[in-house]
């Protein structure tokens, strides 16, 4: 955020009455501001560069595995701006792999703007946000693997584990490399394939399985 507390968003859709629309009503809101309007695709990491903003509003028009590649990019060189995916689209398969890439918050364009400004307050206090209607969908599917959820965690190695206790008690990939004599490349794959495993889509969710699990505490 901005010295002056507002929060620095970054519209990037290939749709420009929903772009104009976003910023009519973003800007009766004064804790936000737009700091800049893009097309999808390659434009969007130029236009970060030169606007800097906190939160990405990524309009998802495009073809459903480039917008995952997008968003893995947009992450990996951008890892502190929280990315918000703005779609239509509502397959489980699909949401689920826009988390894993580094979104923080999906929100369906039939909802209404309030829906959108509940994901943003989520993001900036890094919380994952789904909106009521892919929450729905995960929920379902979620409860239709409840079966096979457990033969998933057992396959965890006590290295994964190990790695997992250390996550989500903040250890930083360096931190944990230098704990344990490894690499830091191989602590982020490790923590990929825990990700995986367990169809955990962020660190703060993770965070949340380690204390179910008894792996760490709220403290």
């Amino acid at each position: 955020m901005e010295d002056n507390g507002k929060i620095r968003i970054l519209l990037a859709d290939d749709h420009k009455v929903m772009r104009d629309g976003l910023k009519a009503l973003f800007n009766n809101h004064r804790e936000i501001e737009i700091v800049g309007e893009t097309m999808c695709g390659e434009s969007v990491r130029v236009a970060v560069q030169e606007s800097g903003p906190d939160i990405i509003n990524l309009g998802i028009n495009m073809n459903g595995s480039e917008s995952i590649e997008t968003v893995r990019n947009l992450t990996n060189e951008f890892p502190d701006i929280k990315i918000i995916a703005h779609s239509m689209y509502l397959e489980k398969a699909f949401i689920s792999e826009m988390f894993k890439a580094g979104i923080f918050a999906y929100v369906h364009k039939g909802h209404g703007f309030n829906e959108l400004l509940n994901a943003i307050n989520a993001a900036v206090k890094n919380e994952v946000f789904l909106c009521k209607k892919v929450a729905g969908i995960l929920m379902n599917g979620y409860i239709q693997g409840l079966s096979s959820k457990a033969d998933t965690e057992a396959s965890l190695t006590d290295r994964e584990y190990e790695i997992l206790k250390l996550l989500a008690n903040g250890g930083s990939s360096k931190q944990i490399a230098l704990e344990l004599h490894i690499s830091t490349k191989t602590v982020d794959t490790h923590r990929r394939q825990i990700m995986n495993k367990l169809d955990v889509f962020s660190l703060p969710e993770l965070t949340k399985y380690a204390i179910r699990c008894g792996l760490t505490s709220v403290n």
